[in-house]
């Protein structure tokens, strides 16, 4: 199902989602003024047409012992990195933000 274009309700929808993604029907409605029914459908076409690709948890690494925040230039990858928390390029070179205890090498 190819993405219809997008008008201004639509654009409300996915800013409150955007917003806060786990936000009940009922309250999505009230906010941008539309039918239960009317609003449940427009978000499930946009589920079914790509527009909307999934919903995501974001974690703070430090609320579950990971206070340290890196960022890492990465010449070559001979193992894998196990906190690995997202890829990043920057003038065409691999960086990584990983997540640690602490600072130490240890």
């Amino acid at each position: 199902m190819s993405p219809r274009p997008l008008d201004d309700i639509d654009c409300n929808i996915l800013g409150e989602l955007q917003k806060n993604a786990s936000i009940p029907f009922a309250e999505l409605d009230r906010r941008i003024r539309l039918s239960a029914p009317a609003t449940t459908e427009r978000v499930h076409q946009h589920e079914g047409s790509g527009v909307i690709q999934g919903y995501r948890t974001a974690i703070d690494p430090a609320h579950v012992g990971l206070p340290v925040r890196a960022f890492v230039k990465v010449a070559s990858v001979k193992a894998l990195v196990p906190a690995v928390l997202t890829p990043a390029y920057s003038s065409g070179k691999l960086l990584i933000s990983s997540a640690a205890r602490s600072g130490s090498s240890h």
